[in-house]
């Protein structure tokens, strides 16, 4: 015998969604050119359909494209299985493909000169870096903002504002090596030391 084909109501017409009177209760329905699917939603707990929804609301892949956006309790996670707020992005965002905002965290144990905390912007895509560093070290805490611009082989640096609440934890300068623009961190205690940054980056 033929493998059996099963196949619930559906349209291949681009945006036309079911209405109520379309679907019974517990039953499917499928746009096949959109690739969604929908159903009828119980709202009331009385076994009466009163709106329909989309099971799959964002199309979050095609073919092989491996899908990355996770739902949960209403927030959104791109690349993180469990957000924590309403959007949470694991990675870079890029706007108008000409600015990435990111973020990372790093750690140190010894007061080694320009040790290199972050360095996973390339030289040859952007021009110019906005570091936001938050340093913890112990009960001391600093904050400061570094902009940065290059011309290919040598980075230009501003410290912009530099804010502690005790002893200066450490001080920062940039350089590019390996065709990457580095984050280079001198901390004051060989102490562990905690570095969670915030950059902005425009690119060539």
């Amino acid at each position: 015998m033929a493998e059996p084909t099963i196949k619930i109501k559906r349209s291949s017409v681009a945006g036309k969604t079911p209405t109520t009177s379309n679907l019974s209760l517990g039953e499917l329905g499928l746009n096949t050119y959109d690739g969604k699917l929908f159903l009828k939603q119980d709202q009331g707990g009385v076994g009466v359909g009163t709106t329909i929804i989309t099971v799959n609301p964002w199309g979050v892949g095609v073919g092989s494209t491996g899908y990355n956006t996770y739902f949960t309790a209403g927030n959104v996670g791109l690349g993180i299985t469990n957000p924590g707020s309403k959007l949470d992005v694991l990675g870079e965002v890029t706007i108008n493909t000409s600015v990435v905002y990111g973020s990372t965290t790093a750690t140190t144990t010894a007061t080694t000169a320009n040790q290199s905390i972050f360095a996973t912007l390339s030289a040859t895509t952007y021009r110019s870096v906005e570091f936001l560093i938050q340093s913890t070290q112990g009960t001391s805490y600093q904050f400061e903002k570094l902009i940065t611009v290059h011309n290919g082989t040598t980075t230009y640096d501003s410290e912009y504002a530099n804010v502690t609440n005790e002893n200066l934890v450490a001080s920062y300068v940039t350089d590019i090596s390996g065709g990457n623009i580095r984050l280079l961190v001198t901390p004051a205690s060989a102490s562990s030391t905690t570095y969670k940054i915030q950059y902005t980056a425009i690119k060539v």
